[in-house]
């Protein structure tokens, strides 16, 4: 796949990358491109801008197959673009768009804020189904074969069929009185072995409450669950549940991380640590992020490796590439850490914040600011700090 890369204002380039400068060899990603998309505020312009009120908590994604970069926004509208930055086609929903699109194998699947769940064809953008939901849905997706899972506001978690949209099961928690933390956690689909030695589909997910769950996949039934929660307030289980070997791992705002058995939901260590409401592994490193704030743990015993403060803002999602975790805050830029110590090596970002996760393919990140702005950048482009590397408009190599 060919990715061009366009010529770029040096003095936007030096300011958006933020902390690291733009002459800084040391910074990880170069800039490739800015893309305005769900507003008129570009990569100058917004410099200029007032903190807008809005978070743009949706995230892009890239279709490998057919090049197209996605990207939902608060505007309603899901837009499709190459990489080149031409749009492909756009399709305007009910409501905000503030998750990560999931790709399938032909459809790509986002909830709304008007609590829709659409399902569009990748390269067309043409409509193949729609499900309504009880409440708005701001997690990401899960496939899981033929089954797609998502979460709403209200703590339901739907089924239904990934291809028709067809309903097949849901269960609805009770929320706790009082309120409760922005956002939930998406469903985490999984394989493990039943009581009679079977393979078993489940699926696991956190609530308001304080609880987490682990569910038939087939039919909804709970096969355990357990409360995490401490105190009556801000008890939300809305870190995503992490699967790592035979263990389930989730994380409680107000009552740390705790893993689990996957069979039987027994207690296998605990870390106690608040605060986080994000979590993901690469497999050798479990990292949870929240306010403020990034752990490195250590996934078969618990104990944390590292800890690494990042001031103001709410974290997304964490994405590993490499040795290398990767962070959006909702008040500040994106965070590089080294995983092995949480030493920040770089961050990029406009002053308006980046709420949505990013995403990772290869050597292409991208990421999308509060501003409406869509960001490309690449590992094997250092940007301004090494000119030449790279011909003005010459393809990256692959």
């Amino acid at each position: 796949m060919s990715r061009t890369l366009w010529p770029l204002a040096a003095l936007a380039a030096a300011a958006i990358l933020g902390g690291d400068a733009a002459a800084d060899p040391r910074q990880v990603y170069g800039l490739i491109w800015s893309l305005p998309v769900a507003s008129s505020v570009g990569s100058i312009p917004e410099l200029l801008a007032p903190r807008w009120k809005d978070r743009q908590y949706a995230s892009p994604v890239l279709h490998v197959a057919s090049g197209l970069v996605l990207i939902g926004a608060n505007d309603r509208v899901m837009r499709a673009y190459d990489l080149d930055r031409r749009p492909v086609w756009s399709f305007e929903t009910g409501g905000a768009i503030s998750s990560v699109p999931v790709v399938g194998e032909r459809y790509l699947y986002f909830g709304t804020d008007s609590g829709a769940m659409h399902a569009l064809d990748i390269v067309s953008g043409k409509p193949a189904w729609m499900h309504q939901a009880d409440a708005e849905v701001t997690a990401p997706a899960r496939l899981f074969g033929q089954d797609l899972f998502f979460t709403t506001a209200l703590d339901t978690l739907y089924c239904v069929d990934a291809s028709s949209g067809e309903y097949r099961w849901h269960v609805r928690r009770q929320q706790p009185l009082g309120i409760t933390l922005y956002g939930n956690a998406a469903p985490t689909p999984f394989l493990t072995e039943g009581a009679d030695g079977r393979v078993l589909r489940a699926v696991a997910t956190g609530y308001a409450d304080g609880t987490v769950a682990v569910l038939d996949a087939s039919s909804g039934r709970e096969i355990w669950s357990a409360g995490l929660g401490k105190g009556d307030a801000f008890i939300d289980v809305d870190a995503d549940p992490v699967v790592l070997g035979e263990m389930l791992i989730a994380a409680a705002n107000n009552g740390g991380v705790t893993a689990f058995n996957q069979l039987d939901g027994r207690v296998r260590w605990h870390c106690a640590v608040d605060g986080l409401t994000r979590l993901a592994s690469n497999g050798n490193l479990l990292v949870g992020a929240g306010a403020g704030l990034v752990v490195g743990i250590e996934p078969t015993t618990g104990q944390v490796r590292w800890r690494h403060a990042f001031g103001k803002g709410v974290a997304s999602r964490p994405v590993f590439d490499g040795s290398l975790v990767l962070i959006n805050s909702d008040a500040g830029p994106l965070l590089v850490l080294d995983a092995h110590s949480g030493k920040r090596l770089q961050t990029f970002g406009s002053p308006l914040g980046m709420a949505g996760e990013p995403a990772v393919d290869d050597d292409l990140v991208l990421a999308f600011s509060n501003g409406g702005a869509l960001y490309a950048l690449s590992s094997r482009f250092r940007g301004w700090a090494q000119p030449g590397r790279y011909g003005i408009d010459a393809a990256i190599p692959r």
